[in-house]
């Protein structure tokens, strides 16, 4: 039995395995690197998002029952966990990455996780996106996700800037640090501030 006002969460490795199971409610390639990528997103982003809101991604709006309940507890610790994380002591951000058997990292599931973050927020994104200077920081993402063509030119590049792609996911907790760090120093300026 857990104590009062605290609810069961699932693990980290429970929950994937949940995700992927008749039991999730919400069909979309959902598993633990994807739901970290969109609350790294949700967290670093320009406007706070509601977990009401992006957890309606994962779960959809049907009642949940007991395990839904756990996996969903599962999913709100992981994001208190990580915005402790980036508010306290960005640089030890460690995202929730696949891995092969091998011991070779995916990507891709969390990058397409953290555009589902951007994608609830596009407006405010925007700017970001657009500017030569900061559009940069988001780098490191978005070579993970696949997008018509871009296969064909990564192909064609020489084979040190190749490699430099596949390595690009040592670079995403540095962006997130640093996304999460310029969003919030704009927050502040925004913020009157009382004397």
């Amino acid at each position: 039995m857990t104590p009062r006002g605290q609810r069961r969460a699932l693990s980290l490795e429970e929950l994937d395995l949940w995700l992927g199971s008749d039991r999730a409610p919400a069909k979309g390639g959902w598993n633990v690197s994807a739901v970290d990528g969109l609350i790294a997103g949700s967290v670093a982003g320009p406007e706070p998002i509601q977990p009401a809101e992006w957890t309606r991604l994962i779960f959809g709006a049907r009642p949940l029952g007991e395990d839904g309940d756990a996996a969903l507890q599962a999913v709100l610790d992981r994001h208190d966990a990580v915005a402790r994380i980036l508010a306290a002591a960005p640089a030890s951000y460690v995202p929730l990455f696949m891995r092969t058997d091998e011991g070779v990292v995916l990507a891709q599931d969390w990058a397409a996780g953290f555009l589902a973050a951007v994608r609830l927020r596009f407006e405010a994104w925007r700017p970001l996106l657009e500017a030569a200077e900061t559009g940069g920081l988001l780098l490191p993402i978005l070579v993970h996700v696949p997008a018509p063509g871009v296969e064909g030119h990564i192909a064609e590049l020489p084979a040190r800037a190749r490699r430099h792609l596949a390595e690009a996911y040592h670079h995403i907790p540095t962006a997130v640090a640093a996304l999460h760090g310029l969003h919030r120093s704009a927050a502040e300026r925004r913020t009157p501030r009382r004397h």
